[in-house]
This record gives structure tokens, C-alpha cells and sequence, in this order.
């Protein structure tokens, strides 16, 4: 899943903020500490935690939040992108940040046999749902981001809640639904990706849309973002709905 610039773009935004609004001194020491960690996410997680457990009334709480939230995701911290997580959006329901991490973590930890699996797809597709509301009347997390930045931004993360949708869908196997999903993230997005055309290739092929499947697979390939990675899932894509189309019809028992 696609990495948010959102919370970079707060901690650049608080530094000028916790001078103005630190309720005292040792807090604005705590505070200063979460910016010395230059982003590190296991430093500064240390950092916000420390923040929180002294200054549990801090003007700040959403914001640090939302940057532990981050930082548990990018260390690959499951279980604390939940605790934080779930923390955030009681500070902030609206925290589109939160919604899409908790989303994208759930969904890369579920797996098709998981007896707890449509609870946890409901919950992905509340936290998307929820995130694309609140991407519409959010404002900029920073005011010196200009609103073409801004714009593009919103568009991305966007197509990244639908991408998000996508593959839920297609965990449930239900492909239609994952077609619909992929290709609202192919046109919300500000630059379409190639990630999304390999995945909905991979849903045209669920589909048995063998023809869709061969030409989202070479748009995929010829995109100009598409890493290796990408471009041999999409070939993989490509390859099994060519064999498809060729493959005899299977004969209906009488």
C-alpha cells in the first residue's frame, strides 16, 4: 500500500506551533525531543510516548497520534498501528492519516481463511468510507503547501482509500466489485499508478474478462512508474488470461 505524506507534512507544521501552545516549559522540552528525532520512527515513537504519558492534556495529543501511528506502520508494528490507531480517531475521528494506515494494515494482515475476516473487512471498509468523506472538507495540514499541492494530494489519497477497497474486494473474491473499486482509484488519482492497473488486471482475470485483463496488463507494463516488481505481476496477469482465452471451453455435465 502507498505510504501517506500527510503526517511529514504536520511535524513540519507543529514545529512552529509547540513554542506558541506548549502549556509549559518541560512540556515544550518534550515536544522539542519528538522533532530532534528527525522523523525516526523508533525514536520518535519513544519520544511521543513520553510526551503523552507526562502531558496527557496536551493541545498536541491528535497530532502525536496520528505521527505514532505512522511510526508503528512504517516498523512494521502491527498490533501498535491498532492500539495507536484506535487512539487517534478517538481523538480525531477525521484523521484521514489514521484511517488510511489502519485500513491498508488490516487488510495486509487478513487472510482468506481468517475466521474474523468479514469483521475485519467491515472495519476497512468503515475506516476508507470514513477517510474519503473527511478528505472532502479537510484543510491543508500545512499552510505553506500551495492548493495545486494540496489538490494532487487529496486526489492521491483518495484513490488510495479506493485502492485499499480493492483489495478487500478482492480478498472476498467478489471481482466485480473489486473492478469498480480499482478503477475509481485509477480516476481519482492525480497520475494513475501502475500497481492499481496490475491489481485490476488481476480482478478482470478473477472476472474471467480475459481481453480487459491483457490490455489493464500491458498498461500496467507501460506505465511509467512500473518497477520490476510490478511489471512481472503484471506479465503473470497477462500471461494467465492469454492461456484462458486459449484453454478449450469446459464441457457442461449433462
Amino acid at each position: 500500500m502507498k505510504k501517506s505524506v500527510i503526517v511529514p507534512a504536520l511535524l513540519l507544521a507543529a514545529a512552529s506551533l509547540f513554542a506558541q501552545k506548549a502549556k509549559s516549559g518541560k512540556e515544550l522540552e518534550a515536544l522539542q525531543k519528538v522533532q530532534q528525532t528527525n522523523g525516526q520512527p523508533a525514536a520518535q515513537l519513544v519520544a511521543i510516548d513520553d510526551v503523552l504519558t507526562r502531558f496527557a492534556d496536551t493541545e498536541f495529543k491528535p497530532m502525536l497520534l496520528s505521527m505514532a501511528v505512522s511510526d508503528a506502520s512504517q516498523l512494521g508494528d502491527y498490533p501498535k498501528t491498532v492500539i495507536y490507531g484506535e487512539r487517534a480517531l478517538e481523538a480525531n475521528p477525521k484523521d484521514f492519516n489514521t484511517l488510511y494506515t489502519l485500513a491498508a494494515a488490516i487488510v495486509q494482515h487478513t487472510r482468506e481463511h481468517d475466521l474474523d475476516k468479514e469483521e475485519k473487512l467491515k472495519k476497512v471498509a468503515q475506516y476508507c468510507n470514513d477517510g474519503i468523506a473527511a478528505l472532502k472538507t479537510s484543510a491543508k495540514p500545512n499552510a505553506q503547501m500551495t492548493d495545486a499541492q494540496w489538490e494532487e494530494t487529496r486526489k492521491n489519497q483518495t484513490a488510495a482509500f479506493y485502492t485499499v477497497l480493492g483489495t478487500s474486494a478482492d480478498l472476498r473474491k467478489d471481482y466485480p466489485d473489486a473492478i469498480e473499486q480499482f478503477k475509481l482509484a485509477l480516476s481519482a488519482a492525480a497520475q494513475p499508478d501502475a500497481i492499481t492497473m496490475a491489481r485490476l488486471a488481476k480482478a478482470y482475470n478473477g472476472a474471467n474478462r480475459y481481453d480487459d485483463a491483457i490490455a489493464m496488463a500491458d498498461k500496467a507494463i507501460a506505465a511509467p512508474d512500473v518497477t520490476e516488481a510490478v511489471k512481472q505481476f503484471a506479465l503473470r496477469e497477462k500471461d494467465k488470461a492469454a492461456k484462458a482465452k486459449a484453454a478449450p471451453p469446459v464441457k457442461q455435465a449433462p
